[in-house]
């Protein structure tokens, strides 16, 4: 975990450095922009064993798989995350300058603290980190695939492996989730 959140560190130092701060925001918006768009899910990965080893019960898991809408959106000044399933939307906004942003968690178990990290090659990657329960952080990186595949690369990283309470085997579980456009 520590080692993920010193590379989320050193990447927002990066851009920052490199110009990715407030001025040059509109550049980084132009090279995400084609993210933008209306996703539908083809393939979720590993998403439920990731579940699983945050301790989501079988009733939560089976649920998120009626989130199948995904709605991205690159504007000037953010970039912008709605999840749908059935009547539940989940929203999220967060700057180009790399100011942490906060949430409700997507497990509804508190508040996760986020900021998008790198935009590169049209890639957006965002760093998530929450507490207890289930304490860790994930690098999410969107990236195409094509005009119209979106993959989501999924890094996890947890404290302890809610099934067993021990330090989770792999350290960091990795997982894409595979979206088509609408």
């Amino acid at each position: 975990t520590l080692e993920l959140s010193r590379k989320a560190e050193q990447n927002v130092s990066r851009a920052r450095s490199s110009g990715s701060t407030a001025s040059s925001e509109l550049a980084t918006y132009t090279k995400a922009k084609g993210l933008s768009g209306e996703w539908k899910l083809k393939d979720s990965g590993a998403q439920d064993e990731a579940m699983k080893m945050m301790g989501l019960g079988y009733l939560f898991r089976k649920a998120t798989k009626l989130a199948r809408g995904l709605t991205l959106a690159a504007t000037e000044r953010d970039f912008r995350i709605t999840t749908r399933a059935s009547i539940i939307e989940i929203q999220e906004a967060y700057p180009w300058d790399g100011s942490a942003a906060s949430f409700s968690r997507r497990d509804k178990r508190g508040k996760h603290n986020a900021r998008v990290v790198r935009v590169r090659d049209g890639a957006v990657e965002l760093h998530v980190e929450w507490g207890k329960p289930a304490a860790g952080n994930l690098i999410q990186t969107f990236k195409l695939n094509g005009p119209n595949e979106l993959v989501i690369e999924n890094q996890l990283a947890l404290q302890v492996d809610e099934r067993t309470g021990k330090p989770p085997k792999p350290a960091v579980f990795t997982y894409n989730q595979i979206y088509t456009r609408k």
